[in-house]
């Protein structure tokens, strides 16, 4: 049964005697433009299944380049693991040639990839994750000692450097955090309303909503939010000046790049995360007074009167704490992917989307371990 293949380069003649190993015979020109065509029939008499093994004459061949060559090794590889046998015959001299130039020997079978041991691939996880562990503590050990002692510095850091990074990282952010906390306060208290309205306690709708937005949500959702937003924004600064070779200029310069491009984030996160944590609040039970006021026959006055004495000061200031965490979590989980940056503009991406996949999954473990707490306090 003869074929002609992709073209005129190349010629496929399968000889089957029974009994017999099946052969497939090549002739013409086995390059990149006729190797695809070969590889698929073999591949595809292999998951057929051939007991009595399958050998190839290639005395035929005129030319073969690396892709043929390359397509036997492949085929060998596929034809030892279905435990077939497939052997190359009657090579000609264009193919013994080819495989000398590549150094291969189509007589020996090619090698297993054999993986390291499972004690080894798991040992070299720990210690990769031991490293980053050390790393991410010098991160935050340096961080802190750098802002508690730069004020009293000459050169602290750039002048403006903090009200700047408070612009970006708070001041533009404001809008989407009051948005966001209006909409979810407005959906909770409309949620909530929908049970307690059945008992006659509509009122209540201002307790829960005023604890639960102090307490729990308004940190989160703001937290969420920044590191959506500033978490990345840090990352990728921090990444692209790794890759541009700025942050190895900085070190040439004599200035310490922790000093001069997180201290100031850390001043800016630390006083406007909880000032984004009070618009957060004040707007989401903001969103349960419009439906309390339409919806549930509550003034305004009772609602607001309602809620101030739901809270007490172990509330406001829980909140605020847990904000100030949220940040520094935020900041040293984009600064720390953005140092640990390798490659281009790939790797800038990379650690972007992990900083801010990290930043959230360490603030929720952040906030379950201060609900636990609170909880035992």
């Amino acid at each position: 049964m003869a074929s002609d293949a992709a073209g005129s380069n190349i010629v496929l003649d399968w000889r089957e005697e029974p009994g017999a190993a099946e052969e497939l015979v090549v002739s013409g020109r086995l390059d990149r433009h006729s190797a695809r065509e070969v590889h698929r029939t073999l591949v595809e008499r292999l998951r057929r299944g051939a007991a009595a093994g399958i050998a190839v004459d290639l005395s035929g061949v005129k030319r073969i380049d690396a892709s043929g060559v390359a397509l036997f090794a492949d085929v060998l590889r596929r034809a030892r693991s279905r435990g077939v046998s497939l052997r190359l015959s009657s090579l000609s001299a264009a193919a013994r040639e080819a495989f000398e130039v590549f150094r291969w020997d189509p007589a020996q079978q090619p090698p297993e990839r054999i993986g390291e041991p499972y004690l080894v691939q798991r040992g070299e996880s720990v210690l990769g994750g031991l490293a980053a562990a050390r790393d991410l503590l010098v991160l935050c050990a340096d961080t802190f000692v750098w802002a508690v002692t730069a004020p009293f510095q000459k050169r602290p850091y750039r002048k403006g450097a903090a009200l700047e990074q408070s612009v970006l990282l708070g001041s533009n952010a404001a809008g989407i955090v009051a948005l966001i906390s209006f909409i979810v306060g407005l959906t909770m208290a409309l949620l909530s309303a929908t049970q307690l309205r059945t008992f006659g306690a509509n009122i209540y709708v201002a307790d829960m909503l005023a604890l639960a937005m102090t307490r729990e949500l308004a940190p989160l959702l703001t937290a969420i939010l920044v590191a959506g937003r500033s978490g990345s924004a840090v990352a990728a600064e921090v990444a692209t000046m790794k890759v541009t070779e700025e942050v190895d200029a900085l070190k040439t310069l004599g200035l310490e790049p922790v000093r001069f491009l997180v201290v100031p984030k850390f001043y800016a996160i630390t006083l406007t995360q909880p000032l984004l944590t009070v618009i957060s609040a004040l707007f989401g039970i903001a969103g349960g007074l419009v439906i309390g006021t339409l919806m549930l026959n509550l003034s305004p006055e009772a609602f607001v009167q309602q809620a101030a004495r739901a809270l007490v000061l172990k509330d406001l200031l829980s909140g605020l704490l847990k904000s100030v965490v949220f940040g520094w979590i935020i900041l040293v989980v984009g600064a720390f992917n953005g140092f640990r940056v390798t490659g281009g503009a790939e790797g800038v991406g990379r650690v972007t989307t992990s900083a801010v996949v990290q930043a959230i999954f360490g603030v929720i473990v952040a906030d379950a371990i201060f609900s636990l707490i609170f909880w035992y306090g």
